[in-house]
């Protein structure tokens, strides 16, 4: 607690510090500024009262960012720092993030909190807390990144939360690519290593089954222009993955990529080596345009620079993307076929068709649809509905199996200042470890919304009204939701003020276990008294009715929550 509490004093002087630079250091040096820093800062401070249950987080609490652009003699990059205090029971949301990522011409440098993307089967968009390089030097690229993946947890089962417990991971990952258009090349090599002597992760814990683990992907990409219409892209790639990096050393061992892989691995008794590659074949005329691809991750695959990885699987899909009559309906459309347990067999092995479809139409000068289906296997971060017995919402990974979304909006009124829209969505998914789908963790969501928006074209007055409808099936229990809410707003120009309100009541439904009433309500005020600087404060108050889990009854209690902030824009 007192470490955030200290980074969060560190984040305030952060900011005053770069709010008296933007301000001061306006110099010339050779009719050049030497030092300009435009963007934004904020900082929060919350107080929070609790009634009929146990404090959940602090009282008081603060919290300070800022989003900055940072231009020193022409270098120029992002800065952004996050920071907010801990809470009694666990360190959620307590957090320090902080990046810089100046660049000057043809090279850029990330620190701190950043991310990289060098490909799908290497390292994807995880983030990492370290040091990173980008170069452009005319058609060649150079990336490279090393830093923390993860930071190490100990299981604590008196915690609120149960965290899973991790080691932490370090990872380091370089691509060298070349680019003139028309051919492009790239060679990627990134490895991941937990720390298996942690004393702060699972290590301390003897009882614990997790393993350290230990991963190493080579990867070829290339792409090649075949006229002005035709063009073939690649992507070849090979994974050592060892599960367990106490496993005793593997005998005999050559240099191979079955083995040492030149000297840049080490094979254990629990390694495991796998291929990925892709084959796409694009056509673009002049009305459409038309793909063949070819994707198939071998059984063994694994990359720890993504949250979670699918593998023993093949898909072949033809694809087209075109507007139709007139540009009034666009056309987005794949097919093909997907074959599981190439090795391995198991419940889900076999052959299925899959396929996509997205349509997006307007249907007159006021009416607009959109249709999507879809049952190619994708990950994402999924959310269920919030239970206010919760300490927080409950996040999943997940890998999409099928889903469904129709949508549709229309204008209202002769000046076209009232908004209708509709929206239903269906999608069954899969519970995702980081080594594969959990059994069992099969769950179904369903959600429908009924939205009314009213925005008069002089913007003093706006207001709004939405229904929410949905369901979350997660196999041994389910949430309903059915929500209702209003809200209007209020913009007084003389002043620099604006004014808004908003009422929400809902009840989740859980089994098993009893419903739950949520009354909401919510008042707010945002006033500029000059310009680039803005006053903003919030007062919520939250009623949650008597509900229960099995064994877990919890009764009726109340959330008053009251925030201030300043933002400072440059």
């Amino acid at each position: 607690m007192k470490t955030h509490a200290l980074a969060l004093r560190k984040a305030l002087f952060l900011l005053f510090i770069f709010c008296f630079q933007a301000e001061v250091y306006t110099q010339e040096a050779g009719g050049k500024p030497v030092f300009r820093v435009s963007g934004q800062a904020q900082l929060w401070l919350r107080w929070n009262h609790l009634a009929g249950l146990a404090p959940r987080v602090q009282p008081f609490s603060g919290q300070a960012q800022a989003s900055l652009l940072v231009d020193i003699l022409g270098v120029q990059g992002p800065f952004s720092a996050a920071f907010s205090e801990g809470n009694l029971s666990y360190q959620l949301p307590a957090y320090a993030f902080y990046g810089f990522s100046p660049r000057y011409k043809w090279a850029q440098l990330h620190l701190g909190d950043r991310s990289l993307s060098f490909s799908p089967y290497s390292l994807d968009g995880h983030n990492f807390k370290g040091l990173g390089l980008e170069l452009r030097p005319g058609k060649f690229y150079v990336g490279a990144m090393l830093g923390r993946l993860q930071r190490a947890s100990a299981a604590d089962a008196g915690a609120i939360q149960n965290f899973e417990p991790r080691y932490r991971r370090m990872g380091k990952g370089l691509k060298l690519g070349f680019d003139d258009g028309d051919n492009q090349l790239a060679v990627i090599v990134f490895h991941a290593r937990d720390d298996k002597e942690d004393p702060s992760g699972p290590a301390a814990d003897t009882n614990s089954l997790l393993r350290p683990q230990e991963n190493l992907v080579l990867e070829l990409q290339g792409k090649k222009q075949l006229g002005k219409r035709l063009a073939l892209a690649f992507d070849l790639a090979h994974s050592a993955h060892t599960r367990d990096r106490s496993a005793p050393l593997a005998p005999d061992s050559g240099l191979g990529l079955q083995g040492r892989i030149l000297g840049l691995w080490t094979p254990r008794q629990s390694t495991g080596y796998g291929q990925a590659w892709r084959l796409a074949l694009n056509f673009n005329p002049s009305f459409a345009r038309f793909t063949l691809g070819v994707e198939r991750l071998g059984t063994g695959y694994q990359s720890l620079g993504r949250l979670a990885f699918l593998n023993d699987t093949e898909n072949v899909q033809v694809g087209v993307n075109a507007p139709l009559l007139k540009q009034a309906l666009n056309l987005s459309a794949s097919a093909g076929v997907q074959r599981n347990g190439l090795q391995t067999k198991g419940s889900a092995s076999g052959v299925r068709a899959i396929g996509s479809l997205n349509l997006s139409a307007k249907l007159s000068a006021r009416s607009a649809a959109s249709l999507s289906l879809s049952n190619i296997n994708y990950t994402l971060r999924q959310r269920l509905s919030t239970i206010p017995f919760l300490v927080v919402d409950s996040i999943v990974i997940v890998q999409s199996n099928w889903s469904a979304q129709l949508t549709g909006s229309r204008l209202l009124g002769q000046s076209k200042t009232s908004t209708v829209a509709l929206a239903a969505s269906l999608q069954g998914a899969s519970s995702l470890a980081e080594t594969g789908i959990e059994t069992p963790g099969q769950h179904t969501f369903y959600s429908a919304v009924a939205s009314y928006a009213w925005r008069p074209s002089e913007g003093l007055w706006e207001a709004s009204a939405a229904c929410v409808a949905s369901l979350a099936d997660v196999g041994l229990s389910s949430t309903r939701l059915l929500s209702t809410s209003a809200q209007v707003q209020r913009k007084l120009e003389a002043a620099q003020l604006s004014l808004h309100a908003a009422l929400a009541y809902t009840r989740v439904y859980t089994r098993p276990g009893k419903a739950a009433p949520i009354a909401e309500v919510r008042l707010g005020a945002q006033w500029a008294p000059a310009d680039k600087h803005r006053l903003e404060g919030q007062l919520a108050y939250v009623r949650n009715g008597a509900a229960s889990l099995p064994g877990q009854p919890v009764g009726a209690f109340s959330d008053l929550n009251a925030q201030v902030g300043y933002v400072f824009q440059f």
